[in-house]
């Protein structure tokens, strides 16, 4: 038996480092660095049970990046003497199933959202003044199963630039696979803003219906409704043609939500999360302003802004 020369740094919250020694290995054995993440999870688990009880319960990040379960530390770069952040996170409540979502319905309902955000100032102020609105959301949050559980669709609901980018047709599908709540909140956001409907099945209103109730709301700007009809008119042609929108991959989804989180800027002072920021600095998030919206968004919730940062699968920043 030799002593193994491998060890990590373990940083978890605002407590001292500790030193994780890998336990000795036999010749041929595996070593260190061709474990797995999961395997070094239930290592540390052990060695640290009063803090980390659950290997299902935390997270690594090193570099700026979440580590995944099924590949190697070797895979991560991660050598002997690497610092790992560890976050704790805790068993879900039990979860509400958020209403299946009819993809053609939704495409259409997107397309016409996108469309009237665009075109007409009127109307996405008076979306803009709903989300703000506290009572609105916290109605839109009921009216939607599985919305209050899901920290990113909340982040977007409460962020006018996350969510002009997330009614982004392009990436309803993703968005359908990982945050479904969220496009059924979209679009009850568009039938609650124009009054086409209050069923919260979109398929019942129909693509004219919801133009002609958006158009009464833009004739108190008359300027954009011409832009809006011609819009309109080449959208009920693509949506007639049975055209889908084509599947975006997860490193798309991940650049619209850094290009939302870089669009404006951000008026809270950054000394509000300094123990946040500090820590996401700690774990390679290098881009302060996408860390600060994330933070803002989630309400200085660590675990959620990481979530929102890292959403879609896109890794490191």
């Amino acid at each position: 038996m030799e002593s193994s020369a491998w060890h990590l740094s373990l940083k978890l919250s605002d407590k001292p480092k500790e030193v994780f020694q890998f336990p000795d290995t036999e010749p041929g054995d595996v070593r260190p660095g061709g474990y797995q993440v999961s395997t070094l999870k239930q290592l540390i688990s052990a060695q640290l049970s009063d803090a980390l009880p659950d290997p299902e319960l935390i997270d690594f990040v090193h570099c700026g990046c979440v580590l995944k379960d099924d590949l190697t530390l070797d895979s991560y770069g991660i050598k002997s003497g690497s610092t790992l952040h560890i976050i704790k996170k805790t068993w879900p409540e039990p979860e509400v199933e958020p209403e299946p979502v009819n993809r053609s319905a939704a495409a259409r309902e997107f397309r016409t959202l996108q469309a009237a955000l665009l075109s007409s100032g009127t109307y996405r102020d008076a979306v803009f003044k709903m989300l703000a609105n506290k009572e609105s959301l916290e109605q839109i949050i009921v009216a939607s199963p599985g919305l209050s559980s899901d920290p990113v669709a909340l982040g977007v609901l409460q962020d006018k630039d996350l969510f002009v980018q997330f009614t982004d047709p392009k990436l309803l599908d993703m968005l359908i696979q990982s945050h479904p709540a969220l496009v059924n909140a979209i679009i009850l956001v568009l039938h609650s803003v124009t009054g086409s409907s209050s069923s919260r099945n979109p398929a019942s209103t129909s693509f004219s219906e919801i133009k002609h109730s958006i158009y009464s709301l833009m004739l108190k700007q008359e300027s954009d409704v011409f832009h809006f009809l011609s819009v309109c008119n080449t959208l009920q042609e693509v949506s007639s043609s049975g055209a889908s929108g084509a599947r975006v991959s997860s490193s798309l989804f991940s650049h619209a939500l850094q290009q939302a989180l870089q669009a404006s800027s951000v008026s809270s002072p950054q000394g509000r999360w300094q123990t946040q920021m500090q820590q996401l600095r700690d774990m390679g998030i290098q881009d302060e302003e996408v860390a600060l919206r994330a933070l803002t968004a989630t309400n200085g919730d660590l675990q959620a802004a990481l979530e929102l940062i890292f959403s879609g699968g896109g890794g490191g920043l």
